[in-house]
């Protein structure tokens, strides 16, 4: 075996040397060291991280985050409550059409730029058939381009479920009626985790649709337009709740409703 063999058979026993899961880190602190990039486990880099010599360093004070995919990955990223949206590729956003262009959409996703959906970006789109934004429109999308220097680009095609934007059960999209919710950044990202005790404590009660993006906005929808504010009253107002505090605020808007 040689001395380079030897060396990578070492760092694949030895641990990923990532920062641990909530530690609070400021900007220039190292979050992922040069030999965790160089082991055979794929790490996405998310928001909140910059490049420093070999290694990754916090670009924003914040709570490091740190979660492993189904397909052995692992994403990091620093999760801070920024102003303003820093897009990310692979960040789930949702957008609001400001412009329309001949074979594009600008949409504003609360970053220092707009993202930029082509009008082909839909699952089973053409040039005869493809979705007719108009201004206003709220979109699902994903981000699947970002660089400073450049617009991001986006996309409503979903790798895993292939169905037609025509058929209205594409993940990505237009979002139809409902109602339209702005929170800061890591309070959104908080409602994408399964144990969030707003979202389950709203889901004992009613039937809702929920639609959360990283950019810190949040679409849900109701059977009734009652319920739909109802929904979207106690997810704005439930960020800086306890646990049990924010299911006792749900369990009352409820009781008020049914009168």
């Amino acid at each position: 075996v040689t001395n380079l063999s030897r060396e990578k058979m070492e760092m694949a026993d030895r641990p990923l040397q990532v920062a641990e899961h909530g530690k609070i880190v400021l900007p220039g602190d190292q979050v992922v060291h040069a030999s965790a990039l160089d082991a055979a486990q794929l790490i996405r880099v998310g928001t909140g991280l910059s490049e420093k010599g070999s290694g990754l360093v916090a670009s924003r004070s914040g709570a490091v985050k740190v979660l492993s995919g189904k397909a052995g990955d692992v994403r990091v990223w620093v999760d801070g409550n920024a102003r303003r949206y820093s897009p990310c590729v692979q960040d789930l956003v949702i957008g609001v059409v400001v412009d329309k262009r001949t074979d594009d959409f600008r949409l504003d996703i609360r970053g220092p730029s707009l993202g930029v959906l082509p009008s082909l970006a839909f699952e089973g789109a053409t040039k005869r058939a493809r979705p007719k934004l108009e201004m206003g429109t709220t979109v699902y999308c994903r981000v699947t381009a970002a660089d400073k220097d450049m617009e991001p680009e986006l996309s409503c095609v979903c790798a895993m479920h292939k169905k037609g934007w025509m058929t209205g059960q594409a993940v990505f999209g237009e979002l139809l009626g409902g109602h339209l919710v702005e929170t800061s950044m890591g309070y959104a990202r908080s409602l994408l985790l399964p144990e969030s005790p707003i979202v389950n404590a709203l889901g004992k009660y009613l039937a809702y649709e929920l639609a959360v993006g990283s950019n810190g906005r949040v679409w849900v929808k109701s059977a009734t337009v009652p319920k739909t504010i109802l929904v979207a009253n106690a997810i704005r107002n439930a960020e800086h709740l306890a646990p049990e505090r924010a299911e006792a605020m749900v369990a009352q808007l409820v009781s008020y409703l049914q009168g």
